[in-house]
């Protein structure tokens, strides 16, 4: 198995609190995160962007993937009750 282009293990951490979302923007490469809507991903990244720049990183190093929660419905009217 070749190394990985990080040369160690890449490192996952979950961010969720504040103290978590700057721990991951000094140390991960990966931060799993959940979020409401795509405004509040897009903070959560943000956030977690801001934190790798004022450690000396460059903000692409760190990913950020978000979970969800898939909803399963019986017909298209069921899924435009539950999207509200």
């Amino acid at each position: 198995m070749p190394r990985s282009p990080q040369g160690k293990p890449v490192f996952v951490a979950p961010g969720g609190s504040p103290r978590g979302r700057k721990f991951s923007g000094r140390n991960a490469e990966i931060v799993l995160a959940g979020g409401a809507n795509i405004a509040e991903m897009k903070d959560y990244r943000d956030e977690v962007h801001r934190h790798a720049i004022e450690f000396g990183r460059d903000p692409k190093t760190c990913k950020t993937m978000f979970t969800c929660v898939p909803f399963i419905v019986k017909s298209a009217k069921d899924a435009e009750s539950t999207s509200r």
